[in-house]
């Protein structure tokens, strides 16, 4: 690429020289990989979710009586997982988007989808915000309530 090429982005008023394009394509690139990844990882979750909730229900029903009072929990455990992977699917899609409408954008210099992909990496980091003070939030109740 030459560094004084620059892209004209003519809707939103913006160019970008070559080193800015890369930087860009470089991140496209990351977290599309990144995306990948934790799709992969929350299919393995999910059928890891599944199989070890059908084994947990086995397992109990075969626990004496004593035990009956925890059939739910396996129950529980595999709305658990599937709400969690749930979660992590729809996330996981605003960064996957993001590189795919980055990328999109750089190569068609196509303004709508470089606001696509701006839009979608912000929902990403909103999102993911939100769960981390959440999750903070109730390790610190966690802390004091014992």
């Amino acid at each position: 690429m030459e560094q004084n090429q620059s892209d004209h982005l003519s809707n939103l008023g913006l160019e970008l020289d070559g080193e800015s394009r890369q930087s860009l394509h470089d991140s496209a690139k990351w977290t599309r990989f990144l995306s990948i990844l934790v799709f992969i990882f929350g299919a393995i979750m999910l059928l890891f979710g599944i199989v070890g909730g059908a084994r947990m229900l086995s397992a109990i029903e075969e626990l004496s009586s004593a035990y009956r009072n925890i059939s739910g929990l396996s129950g529980f455990i595999l709305v658990f997982v599937i709400l969690v992977v749930a979660i992590m699917f729809t996330v996981n899609y605003f960064l996957f988007r993001y590189a795919q409408k980055m990328k999109s954008a750089l190569a068609t210099e196509n303004s709508q989808d470089f606001l696509i992909s701006l839009g979608s990496m912000k929902t990403y980091f909103v999102i993911t915000t939100v769960l981390s003070g959440l999750a903070l939030l109730l390790n610190f109740i966690g802390l004091f309530a014992n």
